[in-house]
């Protein structure tokens, strides 16, 4: 009797398993079209990163153009991509924990 308590233990762990690995896909997917935003230099670089964590778009305003400051220029662009990607790991990690419903598994993100 003891044995058939264990293996029913052991069938649910696997059911939910399974069922956070259906939560998972749709959640990957979810996040590709997600997008999420950040500037510096107020406003005047913008970069856009989805929940897969990919830069989809880089926005500069012209004004912030200068041939003779290209470093200053670099470090916007920097700034707002590191800013982008903070954003995007910070919401994926959140979709995914809610598609696991608590289900725990080391190293998974």
């Amino acid at each position: 009797m003891k044995g058939g308590a264990a293996g029913g233990g052991m069938g649910d762990i696997v059911r939910r398993a399974q069922e956070a690995q259906r939560n998972l896909s749709k959640v990957q997917d979810d996040l590709r079209e997600r997008v999420v935003d950040a500037s510096s230099g107020g406003g005047a670089v913008t970069a856009f990163v989805n929940g897969q964590q990919e830069i989809v778009k880089i926005s500069i305003k012209p004004e912030v153009v200068d041939p003779a400051d290209v470093a200053m220029l670099e470090d916007l662009v920097t700034a707002a991509v590191k800013q982008a990607l903070e954003k995007s790991k910070k919401m994926m990690q959140e979709e995914m924990s809610r598609a696991m419903g608590g289900f725990k598994v080391p190293g998974l993100f």
